[in-house]
């Protein structure tokens, strides 16, 4: 029972470090456009390395039906209050 009680502890001391979670990798998706682009449907990438509350790298977005055509940029962002925001530059 007191071997139950310390992992029980050791869990409820360690929430809030589990809660925060590590958004490095690659993300994928559809970025929707309204009438008038080029295209309705871009592929869209993100490859994201997070420091603490800071993140940095790059958005992707390339045509569905012409893959080698593409546009890539930097980006930079911080996680406030489990929201990820962020600003593209070049």
């Amino acid at each position: 029972m007191k071997k139950i009680i310390s992992i029980f502890s050791i869990i409820i001391l360690f929430s809030g470090i589990i809660k925060a979670q590590d958004i490095s990798g690659a993300w994928t998706g559809f970025l929707y456009q309204e009438q008038g682009g080029l295209r309705y449907t871009y592929s869209f990438r993100m490859d994201l390395k997070q420091f603490g509350k800071n993140i940095r790298g790059t958005s992707e977005i390339r045509f569905i039906d012409d893959p080698g055509i593409y546009g890539k940029i930097n980006l930079t962002g911080k996680i406030n209050n489990n929201v990820f925001i962020f600003n593209e530059k070049n």
